[in-house]
C-alpha cells in the first residue's frame, strides 16, 4: 500500500512498483525479483558479514579512546579483516572465522589514515609474550624529535590497554595490566 504525504509525494508499494523519496528526488523502482544465489555466493556473503561484524566489535573496543577516524576506515577495516579470514587455509569456506585467521594483516592498520600513528609517535612499542604474560617495552622517547606536538593541546597521554575478544560470542572485555 502506498500513501501520499502532505507534499503530494507517493511513498510505498503499488503492485510491483516501489515509490520512495531520496533527498528532493522521487524514485520509482520495480520490486526486486527473487534472486537465486549459488553456494559460493552465499559463502562469500557470510564471510564478508562475519568480517563486518568483527569490525564492528573492534571499532567498539577502540571507540573508548579513539574517536577520530577518517571516513573510509570502516571499509578498510572490513577488507583487512576479510583478508585475515580468507588467509586461513585449514578450514573450508563458510566455516572459518577470525579466530582461525591470520591476524598479521592487522599489523600497522591505521584508524585515521590522515593522522598515522608513526607521524605522532616515532618510536614503536614492542609487544611479546614471556612466561604466559604480555610484555610491552617502550623505547625512550625524546620529546623534541620523536613526539609531535598536538595542534590543539598541550599534553598527550599514551594509554596501554589489554582487551580479550571473543568474536564467536560477540564479546570483549578489558583486562587489567
Amino acid at each position: 500500500m502506498a500513501i501520499i504525504d502532505k507534499k503530494g509525494r507517493i511513498h510505498g508499494k503499488i503492485g510491483n512498483l516501489v515509490y520512495r523519496t531520496v533527498g528532493d528526488t522521487e524514485i520509482v523502482q520495480t520490486k526486486a525479483a527473487k534472486v537465486k544465489q549459488t553456494l559460493s555466493t552465499k559463502e562469500s556473503a557470510m564471510e564478508f558479514g562475519l568480517a563486518s561484524n568483527c569490525g564492528r566489535i573492534l571499532r567498539s573496543v577502540f571507540s573508548t579512546f579513539c574517536c577520530n577516524s577518517d571516513g573510509k576506515m570502516i571499509n578498510r577495516l572490513n577488507v583487512t579483516l576479510l583478508k585475515c579470514i580468507k588467509d586461513n587455509l585449514t578450514k573450508e569456506r563458510g566455516n572459518r572465522d577470525l579466530h582461525d585467521g591470520n591476524l598479521e594483516h592487522l599489523l600497522g592498520f591505521q584508524f585515521n589514515a590522515h593522522s598515522p600513528m608513526n607521524m605522532a609517535l616515532a618510536v614503536r612499542p614492542l609487544c611479546f609474550m614471556e612466561a604466559g604474560r604480555l610484555k610491552v617495552k617502550l623505547p625512550e622517547i625524546k620529546e623534541n624529535t620523536q613526539l609531535q606536538q598536538l595542534k590543539y593541546g598541550r599534553h598527550a597521554v599514551l594509554r596501554l590497554m589489554l582487551v580479550a575478544v571473543n568474536f564467536r560470542e560477540n564479546y570483549y572485555e578489558y583486562l587489567p595490566l
